[in-house]
């Protein structure tokens, strides 16, 4: 649909006296454009003859669902539900095994700590303390002597892993090989 418009500060419209919305493009002289379309429309100076081109609309038409579209339709949403049930529970379940195998892989004290706070502090073999918070990605705390956090690192394996097993393997990697995890890690 097109037709000519004039646009200024109170109006926008067409020759046949139809209103404008912003889904146009403006038209005039050899070049299109749609950022300039507020310039214009508030410039109350200015008339522009425009052509208006609207974006074609496309009519869908809905027909009922027939009784064997329906069927088909209850089997595969119960299929795909229980696909995403044994999804969680396996979730779960390594959640859980990855869980135990993080408390015994600390210290008795790391272990009460944690879970009081959902945290553990670990000193690697240079001596400096690090705090590991449940999570993934930018859960490890470089610690200043007064415990106060000093900067936050970001390491963990590419693949996805439940959070307790990236709590290991950061544990283990601040550990013994401190240096390696600090070359890897992004600091913030």
């Amino acid at each position: 649909m097109t037709g000519t418009s004039y646009t200024t500060a109170n109006s926008n419209v067409t020759t046949n006296g139809t209103c404008l919305a912003w889904n146009y493009w403006v038209d005039y002289g050899n070049a299109s454009t749609a950022a300039n379309t507020w310039v214009y429309w508030n410039d109350s100076t200015t008339y522009i003859p425009c052509n208006l081109q609207f974006k074609d609309q496309h009519l869908v038409s809905w027909e009922p669902e027939t009784e064997e579209q329906k069927q088909l339709r209850l089997v595969s949403e119960e299929l795909a539900r229980v696909a995403e049930q044994e999804r969680l529970e396996k979730q779960r379940q390594a959640e859980e095994k990855a869980l135990q195998l993080l408390l015994d892989n600390l210290e008795e004290n790391q272990v009460e700590i944690f879970k009081k706070t959902g945290c553990f502090v670990v000193t690697s073999q240079s001596g400096k303390k690090y705090r590991i918070n449940k999570g993934r990605s930018s859960n490890v705390e470089e610690l200043k002597e007064d415990g106060t956090t000093e900067k936050r690192m970001c390491f963990h394996p590419e693949l996805w892993v439940p959070d307790y097993d990236t709590m290991l393997a950061q544990k283990l990697m601040l550990e013994f090989s401190e240096q390696e995890a600090r070359r890897v890690a992004n600091f913030s």
